[in-house]
């Protein structure tokens, strides 16, 4: 047996049961090459160093969201084996554009404009004008909601920037704040 017969074959070795003549072959190669019988203890060892490790717990959740991942798994590769699409439906997207663009511009297409009669409309004079009278609201607090506050509306600009982020932006530039690093 050479070495590249044994590594090609050494799972088969290792999980089939002692005494075999298989496994023979394979501990007699292991007898007289030292690479091989190194990598047979790494694997074994590695194998002792799992059994020896505490189960693994998952989540309830573990389940579900492994098989959704997986459906998006297939559905990728479903559509990697599709291939490319035919020209025929590009085509037909196309052609029913087309037909849609023609029935949309056939009446500007027409030559001839349809004459519309319509009769006229005689107005002998126009309606009477009376001015309504001022609206008056009652208000509890002593004054009318209609009124003009001076005080807040004469400035709308400097009104804007007082509740705007702008202005605490410029009114924080002058602080130093501590961060913590030292």
């Amino acid at each position: 047996m050479t070495c590249s017969e044994f590594l090609e074959r050494y799972s088969d070795f290792f999980d089939a049961a002692d005494g075999t003549p298989e496994a023979q072959a394979f501990v007699d190669h292991m007898a007289s090459c030292a690479r091989c019988r190194r990598y047979h203890d790494v694997v074994r060892r590695g194998v002792d160093l799992l059994r020896a490790m505490p189960g693994l717990e998952v989540p309830e959740s573990f389940g579900p969201r492994l098989e959704h991942r997986l459906l998006h798994e297939r559905d990728a590769a479903v559509l990697r084996q599709a291939g490319p699409t035919s020209g025929a439906t590009v085509a037909t997207v196309v052609g029913v554009a087309a037909l849609i663009a023609v029935a949309a511009w056939s009446p500007l297409l027409q030559r001839e404009l349809p004459e519309v009669e319509v009769s006229p409309i005689v107005v002998s004079r126009p309606a009477s004008y009376e001015p309504l009278p001022p609206l008056e609201l009652f208000n509890p607090v002593g004054f009318s909601t209609l009124e003009r506050r001076p005080d807040v509306w004469d400035d709308p600009a400097a009104l804007l920037y007082e509740y705007s982020p702008i202005s605490a932006k410029y009114r924080a530039r002058g602080q130093l704040r501590r961060t913590g690093f030292d």
